[in-house]
């Protein structure tokens, strides 16, 4: 329910209790990220026309309001007839003559939810996309979706085993990046997919589904089955992995590396060392991944990639097993050897 809906006239007090609590959890949300905010209930009659715009307007985003105004709202229904909720940034100093980059950001679990706003907010990283030090400096369209609880963006034989539990949106997705391919000047060879934990299985699975589609991909604290590794050896991919994650175990970056390459594919690996879950606040600040992800298109990128792998000497130094409690997402045993955040195959 928005909150410009009128108030049922059946056990109003438990709806205006619920609608207060939302806001209460979000304003929580904000502060704890370090984001001042401002909660105002507005009642049931106001002047906002979507949740969305209640609470880009009254929870006061102060500093960051113009970056998620830069968001255009949309949603899409697929030949299936499901929908999905997203919002489209388009490049800066837009030239409709020109074709641009598309870049497809899938967040990560805590991002879920109905009112495609939670996409943006949960991990700050929508709020990067829209600074200066990136849409500022790679002119591109940036395509960030809604992925509904409890679904997830992964899909296929990794992802089976919880498919009854958490369907998922990958397919409404991939047509939704077909649609705004079709309708905006967007360069079909300069299509990128990134994303973060849950979005970071849901980039390899992006990948998987469609190998010959993206012109690069960089998975955040992520993982897919080795097995699948010949999959994806036509697209250039740029995995980071903290070496402390607790949630999704850093070894299944590892295994996708190694694996990779040993098909002949293109793959940069980085670790950060003392890093848990949140290496996405380490890697999407990396002006050096926003000036690989977004080379000019799929045959100059592998064509960089063959120079650099052909050029590079890497020495080598042994990484100890990670302490603590068991990840989320287990893998097998390290077997890697890892040098400033390039990885060496035994």
């Amino acid at each position: 329910m928005a909150p410009d809906e009128p108030i049922p006239t059946k056990n109003p007090r438990g709806w205006k209790i619920h609608h207060v609590n939302f806001g209460i959890a979000m304003d929580e949300k904000l502060r704890l990220a370090g984001v001042e905010s401002t909660l105002d209930y507005p009642g049931p009659e106001t002047r906002y026309e979507s949740v969305v715009d209640f609470m880009i307007d009254k929870l006061a985003w102060e500093g960051q309001r113009e970056l998620f105004t830069q968001y255009e709202v949309g949603s899409f229904v697929g030949s299936e007839g499901e929908r999905i909720d997203f919002q489209l940034m388009k490049p800066r100093d837009f030239d409709p003559s020109q074709t641009y980059p598309l870049v497809v950001f899938l967040h990560g679990s805590g991002g879920r939810g109905p009112a495609n706003i939670q996409n943006l907010t949960d991990d700050d990283v929508p709020a990067q996309l829209a600074r200066d030090s990136v849409a500022g400096s790679h002119r591109a369209f940036y395509l960030v979706s809604q992925c509904p609880g409890p679904k997830t963006w992964g899909k296929g034989s990794f992802m089976e085993r919880r498919s009854n539990l958490r369907p998922s949106k990958q397919d409404v997705l991939l047509e939704l990046v077909d649609e705004v391919v079709a309708t905006n000047a967007i360069d079909k060879d300069r299509l990128y997919v990134t994303g973060l934990s849950m979005g970071g299985f849901g980039t390899f699975s992006s990948v998987a589904s469609r190998p010959d589609f993206w012109a690069a991909a960089a998975p955040i604290c992520g993982g897919w089955k080795p097995q699948d590794a010949e999959k994806f050896t036509g697209t250039p991919m740029w995995l980071f992995h903290g070496d402390q994650d607790r949630a999704v175990d850093v070894q299944l970056s590892l295994d996708m590396d190694k694996a990779t390459r040993s098909t002949g594919g293109h793959m940069r690996y980085t670790e950060y060392p003392g890093v848990g879950h949140n290496s996405w606040l380490n890697a999407y600040w990396e002006d050096e991944l926003w000036n690989w992800i977004l080379l000019k298109d799929v045959e100059e990128m592998l064509e960089r990639e063959n120079r650099r792998e052909s050029a590079t000497c890497m020495k080598s130094e042994w990484l100890r097993g990670i302490p603590g409690r068991r990840p989320m997402f287990k893998a097998s045993p390290r077997n890697n050897v890892v040098h400033r955040g390039e990885i060496v195959r035994n």
